[in-house]
């Protein structure tokens, strides 16, 4: 099976093992184990010849070519003991995100696939942790938005409100919908949502919850001077997606 081809990634087994201070787990496909010896030793000499998209205090990720394919990594930074002392029993960030993302696909929500995750761990203390995943070719809704005719808005609008609709009642949590996190493909007849550092899994479905998740969708929308119309055509599309419907 070829990742690329990869149709349904929840039920893809995963290989866990030690190596060069490493904890690293990955998707058991012979494509992801080659892409995790470029990796070692040292993952930061792939980051450091990437194209880079973020470099904050927190994370570092960028766009990286492996094996003729382009791949997103991220690193979540070592901040220091007070840090890794706050994830010497609980998994690291990176791991969280692999583990959410997975579980994200396996409920049929579009989000970039997670290929291999590394912790850096030495007696337990915490320090540097990175995610690779599939880039994913599209547009940025935000800067797609602009180029579009009202017809087609409202056409993109319905897509996303069933889509974050479903996500949320699967009890999924985005965190972050603004736009530059909203990747649309195949013109806008599909969207994959990136970044998922903010998200989280609930135990339960919860209207309120969902609403303010989908509140940070809406202030974007807004400020792109959406108009009511199309307002309602998302508040609609969405109750579908929350109901199952469509």
């Amino acid at each position: 099976m070829s990742l690329h081809d990869l149709k349904d990634p929840g039920v893809v087994p995963i290989a866990a093992e030690m190596r060069g201070g490493f904890r690293i787990w990955y998707e058991m496909l012979d494509e992801v184990s080659h892409l995790l010896d470029s990796l070692l030793p040292n993952p930061d000499n792939v980051l450091a010849d990437s194209d880079i998209l973020k470099n904050g205090s927190r994370t570092c990720g960028g766009l990286v070519e492996l094996a003729g394919q382009r791949y997103f990594l991220k690193r979540y930074n070592d901040r220091g003991w007070f840090y890794a002392a706050q994830y010497l029993l609980r998994r690291s960030r990176a791991v969280y995100t692999w583990s959410l993302a997975r579980h994200f696909l396996a409920r049929g929500v579009l989000v970039p696939l997670p290929l291999i995750c590394l912790e850096e761990r030495r007696c337990r203390v915490l320090g540097r942790s990175y995610v690779l995943m599939q880039a994913v070719d599209g547009d940025c809704l935000h800067e797609f938005w602009p180029t579009m005719n009202q017809t087609l808005k409202m056409k993109v609008l319905a897509m996303l409100g069933r889509t974050i609709g479903h996500m949320h009642r699967q009890g999924f949590l985005h965190g972050d919908l603004k736009w530059n996190n909203i990747i649309l493909r195949d013109g806008g007849a599909s969207a994959v949502l990136v970044d998922l550092d903010g998200g989280r899994r609930l135990p339960w479905s919860s209207s309120w919850l969902a609403r303010n998740d989908l509140g940070r969708f809406i202030q974007d929308l807004r400020s792109a001077g959406g108009g009511s119309a199309l307002e309602r055509q998302l508040l609609q599309s969405w109750e579908e997606g929350w109901r199952g419907q469509g």
